[in-house]
């Protein structure tokens, strides 16, 4: 594609569609009530997930994500905005492929 039509494409009159883009400086931080929101849902990651983690507490956590039912979970997620299938779909991915919650990464 030649440089002149990638530039048409970048151009701002290129569409009439008005997008909702968030500003640099949209505050992201995070309540304390949807932080602990947030850590209830990465423990039932991370129990889910953990190899080390109690049998009993791997169950519940599985349980409770791959619930075809209402659950608190779901509710938190939706608080959250968090997609619930797509959250679903990626612990059921760490699970095959043998991947834990890296807590490091989350909290800093």
């Amino acid at each position: 594609m030649s440089k002149q039509r990638v530039n048409s494409l970048l151009h701002p009159d290129f569409d009439s569609f008005a997008y909702n883009l968030a500003h640099e400086d949209t505050d992201r931080t995070l309540t304390p009530e949807k932080k602990l929101l947030l850590a209830v849902i990465v423990q039932a990651v991370d129990d889910a997930t953990n190899p080390n983690a109690k049998p009993r507490d791997r169950k519940s956590a599985r349980d409770i994500i791959f619930s075809s039912k209402p659950t608190e979970l779901k509710g938190m997620c939706a608080i959250l905005g968090i997609d619930y299938d797509y959250f679903r779909r990626a612990v059921q991915r760490m699970m095959d492929e043998g991947r834990t919650i890296n807590r490091k990464i989350i909290y800093d």
